[in-house]
């Protein structure tokens, strides 16, 4: 019985013969110099867009206020704060206190 007929087995095995292919040269072209050009309005998109990050990661708390109020306080120059304020106070006082129960 002979094998190599079936299907024309021969000729795959000739294909995966490698023994009579040359490697290519391969000469690598001269590379060219490549440019990027960043648009005005992409540069401003970039720095609008790292202003409205920096806008909201800030803090809510200003500072300079809060130890404004406090130094008025330990004067006693803030005797009278509004009903918004002693509420927000009181609830601030309430949240603190259930939270150290």
């Amino acid at each position: 019985m002979n094998i190599d007929k079936i299907n024309n087995a021969g000729q795959v095995q000739a294909l995966n013969d490698k023994t009579g292919v040359k490697a290519q040269e391969t000469k690598s072209p001269a590379l060219g110099n490549d440019t990027v050009s960043i648009s005005q309005a992409a540069l401003q998109a970039r720095e609008a867009a790292q202003v409205q990050k920096a806008v909201s990661s800030a803090s809510d708390v200003r500072a300079d206020r809060v130890r404004e109020v406090k130094e008025k306080l330990a004067r006693g120059e803030y005797d009278n704060p509004s009903n918004e304020v002693l509420g927000h106070i009181a609830a601030k006082l309430t949240t603190a206190v259930k939270a150290g129960q």
